[in-house]
């Protein structure tokens, strides 16, 4: 069986399994309209690390049409959407701003930039919050 590679960013593996968790629990999360609740964020960025998290990946599963792909906390393999994900919240945190939006037009419908961008921006400043919080 060969070798899993590494998560292929600056992020650090909890930041991975955070992120893994949410994603399970928001699983099950009501269909919410992603411009309202980029809105309501803006109006208390004092929200919670995990409120962006689930808001980030409801925003690029709307743009993708699809659910995103994250496997359970624990897994050693890596999708694509995580892979994704961390490359663009790791440019982000390094203030790579142009890696940041290559990684957001290579998948993100123009349409849907704005609050993908929004999101992941205020979540890469919340990341080591996030890590944190309990899985």
């Amino acid at each position: 069986m060969p070798a899993q590679a590494p998560v292929p960013s600056a992020l650090p593996e909890p930041a991975l399994s955070a992120l893994r968790a949410v994603a399970a629990r928001s699983r099950l999360d009501p269909r919410s309209d992603i411009e309202a609740t980029c809105q309501l964020l803006r109006s208390d960025p004092g929200q919670a690390a995990e409120a962006y998290a689930r808001a980030l990946l409801r925003a690029v599963s709307h743009a993708l049409g699809r659910p995103v792909r994250f496997h359970r906390p624990g897994v050693t393999a890596v999708t694509f959407d995580e892979a994704w994900v961390m490359r663009l919240l790791g440019s982000l945190r390094n203030g790579d701003l142009d890696s940041a939006l290559f990684c957001i037009g290579s998948q993100i419908p123009r349409e849907r930039r704005a609050s993908v961008r929004f999101l992941a921006g205020a979540l890469a400043e919340r990341l080591d919050i996030l890590c944190l919080e309990p899985l």
